[in-house]
């Protein structure tokens, strides 16, 4: 049975996405990972098909920074009602406040065990469909 929602989680670290689909399994099994490892790759996938339910960057990439393709994310309108998770290592409250500012939807610090990543994501999606159901029910334009 195909899954019903896809994620794009754009990353370096193949073991990093090796993981996030790991626990993304356990976490919601209706969600198909799908990865590239690097942000052109990232970005070259989501020009392919219908937009995904939900995007997942790294910010430490070379040539293109995880920041860098947030901005360029942002930038396309076709996207606007996707959630954007920054994954990062960082733990810098100017990274948060940035990523945030240039329009991430959350920002997630890459925990080092798998059943606090596990907690982190079910909480992630939970509040992620909490702000879409609130978005949903006003009458005005969504944010972000």
């Amino acid at each position: 049975m195909p899954k019903s929602k896809r994620l794009i989680y754009i990353d370096d670290d193949e073991d990093d996405i090796l993981v996030l689909a790991e626990v993304l399994l356990q976490v919601n099994n209706e969600i198909e990972c799908i990865s590239a490892v690097n942000a052109q790759e990232g970005l070259d996938l989501l020009e392919h098909g219908d937009p995904p339910h939900y995007i997942f960057l790294d910010i430490n990439m070379p040539r293109i920074s995880g920041k860098q393709c947030l901005q360029l994310i942002r930038a396309n309108p076709r996207y606007d009602h996707v959630p954007v998770v920054m994954l990062s290592t960082s733990t810098s409250d100017a990274d948060v406040k940035e990523c945030m500012a240039l329009g991430a939807t959350a920002f997630l610090v890459k925990p080092s065990d798998l059943s606090t990543f596990s907690e982190k994501l079910r909480t992630l999606f939970q509040n992620i469909h909490h702000q879409t159901l609130l978005r949903g029910s006003s009458r005005g334009p969504g944010k972000r």
